[in-house]
């Protein structure tokens, strides 16, 4: 079947071509709403975990050993240092998006976001084999205390919730992230 036009748009085409049929018709914009709730609602936290352990197995060693080391200004950075700053690439549109859904008022999902990533962090530190993971040896429990610190500001982490979800899925974890 043939491609039409409407197909071949880019993300930001076809936004300002929703923006406009949008603004056209009053019920084509609550429908959009109702569509947009719907699909931000779906938030699949063990596919966001499998996300983040992919993208962080793909981080490559030798970007670290390139970027670590002297600088010509006389500075030097550690490669574990250089590693954590890559670890940090990796989940900072992660925590940039729990941001978003919880200033949408979609706090369920923000949670749901926010232990995705922590249980990628901790799948990463227990599971990946990679060369890369042995340049960035506290980087997931770091980070993750991090992402914990966020949702608590955000307000979207409930102790009990919180517990339950280390108990079941991050057990070696537990301890480490209560002191959160």
């Amino acid at each position: 079947m043939k491609k039409g036009v409407i197909d071949s748009l880019s993300p930001d085409e076809a936004k300002r071509i929703l923006n406009i049929l949008v603004e056209r018709d009053k019920s084509l914009r609550k429908e959009a709403e109702k569509l947009a709730n719907d699909i931000l609602k779906e938030v699949d936290m063990e596919g966001i975990a499998e996300d983040v352990l992919f993208e962080l197995n793909n981080l490559d060693v030798h970007e670290v050993w390139d970027n670590s080391g002297g600088r010509s200004d006389g500075s030097y950075v550690e490669p574990g240092e250089c590693a954590i700053g890559m670890v940090e690439e990796v989940i900072e549109p992660y925590v940039e998006e729990m941001k978003r859904y919880s200033k949408l008022g979609f706090h369920k999902q923000a949670f749901a976001i926010c232990c995705g990533v922590i249980l990628g962090l901790y799948k990463f530190e227990y599971k990946s084999t990679t060369e890369f993971k042995d340049w960035a040896v506290d980087a997931p429990g770091e980070i993750a205390g991090y992402i914990l610190d966020e949702a608590v500001k955000l307000k979207i982490i409930k102790r009990d919730n919180f517990k339950k979800f280390t108990e079941e899925f991050i057990p070696n974890w537990k301890d480490d992230l209560a002191r959160n």
